[in-house]
């Protein structure tokens, strides 16, 4: 595509992209059906995981890591895993206190009256939501930044996201519920988007600010001088959801509609039967660069 054409693709695109932020914005109900995104112009697709532990992207743009990572290199000495109950387990104050002072005096007390403290709290003014969508973004988190074993190039100190590309960045944008994470590729001439993670509240449907937060990152990238031979952007978001459940989801603009495929609202309330490998997986998941395109849809 010569440049004339990707430029004139690229304000076509960006044009729907600001349209669908402006129609979306007009909404005012906290969850969109999806007719109703499908008549302005947003085509939400429903993604099963499949046998191999994946989800039913097509086109995919993100390959999750193999189901063995987490079982091939084990946690080092010294590292841990954050429990989704965090701090309300003896166990996990234990850890905690450890943690802090290797040599404290007596950590099992410290740990029993810190978990005392902990349930106190609960009882007397309820679970709060916003500390369970923490504490299961912070159990995914470790997973992916804990140091562990035989990690490739990194001896004794390697991580699950040394396994790809894409590094972690904070960053923010105004009118989206929480902090939007996000990361970045890089290399030579070639850069790519991807929303990590969101807190947002549970739905059946597709909660308003997951969609908002999708189109205002699309659109910010046009605006960036450093990817002007970029057609469109491939996003991969994870979000979370209470009570402690999580939704992945993959969008892109196919220069019609804007495409957000989604997989089912997976619950974490039972640790035993969490889909933490997946989350954990596509957390540190790589870009496909087959499915690049003469338009460089995904910038390879």
């Amino acid at each position: 595509m010569v440049d004339n054409d990707i430029r004139a693709t690229r304000r076509s695109i960006f044009r729907k992209c600001w349209d669908l932020v402006r129609a979306v914005n007009s909404i005012e109900s906290p969850l969109l059906g999806i007719d109703e995104l499908r008549q302005i112009g947003i085509h939400p697709i429903r993604t099963e995981v499949k046998s191999n532990e994946s989800l039913e992207f097509q086109p995919c743009y993100f390959q999750p890591l193999d189901t063995s990572v987490l079982s091939k290199y084990p946690v080092l000495p010294g590292w841990r895993v954050y429990e989704i109950e965090e701090g309300l387990t003896y166990e996990s104050c234990l850890a905690a206190v450890l943690e802090k002072n290797a040599n404290e005096e007596n950590p099992e007390n410290e740990a029993r009256e810190d978990q005392e403290i902990a349930l106190e709290e609960i009882r007397e003014w309820g679970r709060g939501l916003d500390l369970d969508l923490r504490r299961l973004d912070d159990r995914i988190s470790s997973h992916l930044e804990c140091h562990r074993s035989g990690i490739p190039g990194f001896g004794e100190g390697g991580a699950l996201e040394n396994l790809t590309p894409l590094q972690t960045r904070y960053t923010s944008t105004d009118h989206v519920h929480r902090a939007l994470w996000m990361m970045e590729i890089g290399g030579p001439g070639v850069k790519d988007w991807r929303l990590l993670r969101n807190l947002e509240h549970p739905s059946a449907k597709l909660p308003h600010g997951i969609v908002r937060g999708i189109l205002r990152w699309t659109v910010n990238m046009y605006g960036r001088t450093e990817f002007t031979r970029h057609v469109s952007y491939p996003l991969l978001s994870i979000w979370y959801t209470g009570p402690r459940h999580g939704r992945i989801i993959q969008s892109h603009h196919d220069g019609d509609n804007m495409v957000l495929q989604y997989s089912p609202l997976m619950s974490f309330e039972d640790t035993n039967a969490a889909p933490t490998s997946l989350f954990v997986r596509y957390g540190a998941s790589l870009p496909i660069p087959e499915c690049a395109t003469s338009t460089r849809m995904r910038g390879f």
